[in-house]
């Protein structure tokens, strides 16, 4: 037997006793989203018995970007948006404008449950500014179904995704797989908190790390249909 057959003989015996190698443990899965959503909320107007006497379709749009960072044990999600909000409303004495919006939120991530807090712009439903708290709670595995509550969640798309949802998530943890949120949200379109909207949210992995959004939600208003669609792409890593 040659020398150079010998070494590969013994060489390939090493290759399977030998211990597989150390993988060191990630920093932890970066999401970087981009999407745009457009829409109509309705404007209706009451007389001083409560009576509906009208609505005005009231179309919207909103386009940003969010920042997401899961711990590498996600143990601990960091969130950051912004972006820019148009409304255009022609029963309004401010017609027409644009806004920018950010915030941030920062979770704790259990097994079983979760929880954040943080701070966003609130949708402007005239020319005023303001900055409203930020909420989340999660009950269930945060891969597999789990409800959920969210308020003044951060989006990319805040006019369409509601004030308030309360519904179903999936996919949110550092598995790779279909992500996001089935349920109901209400406000900023709608004009009564009793009249929601049914929402979908949805990430779908296209290449390894790359995923489509898909957006859209509608329910009725008291005299107008109120909906929204959008879509965007966010990048993992």
């Amino acid at each position: 037997m040659r020398a150079y057959h010998l070494a590969a003989f013994l060489a390939l015996g090493f290759w399977q006793v030998a211990p597989a190698p150390v993988v060191p443990p990630r920093a932890g899965l970066f999401r970087l989203g981009l999407a745009y959503a457009t829409g109509e909320w309705e404007d209706a107007s009451f007389d001083c018995d409560g009576n509906w006497t009208g609505s005005t379709a009231v179309p919207t749009r909103s386009a940003g970007a969010t920042f997401e960072y899961l711990g590498s044990e996600g143990e601990l999600r960091l969130t950051a948006v912004g972006g820019r909000w148009s409304i255009d409303n022609p029963s309004s004495y401010y017609g027409g404008y644009s806004r920018t919006f950010a915030g941030f939120q920062v979770a704790v991530e259990g097994s079983k449950f979760g929880l954040g807090f943080g701070m966003v712009s609130h949708p402007p439903m005239d020319e005023s500014r303001s900055t409203m708290g930020s909420f989340y709670a999660r009950i269930g595995d945060i891969d597999d179904g789990h409800f959920r509550v969210e308020v003044n969640p951060p989006s990319e798309t805040p006019g369409m995704m509601g004030v308030v949802r309360v519904g179903i998530g999936f996919g949110k943890g550092l598995e790779r797989r279909p992500n996001g949120f089935l349920g109901a949200a209400w406000g900023p379109y709608t004009d009564r908190l009793g009249q929601g909207v049914l929402l979908a949210d949805i990430g779908i992995p296209l290449f390894r790390s790359l995923d489509v959004l898909v957006r859209g939600s509608a329910g009725p208003g008291e005299g107008k249909l109120q909906w929204a669609a959008g879509g965007g792409l966010r990048a993992v890593w």
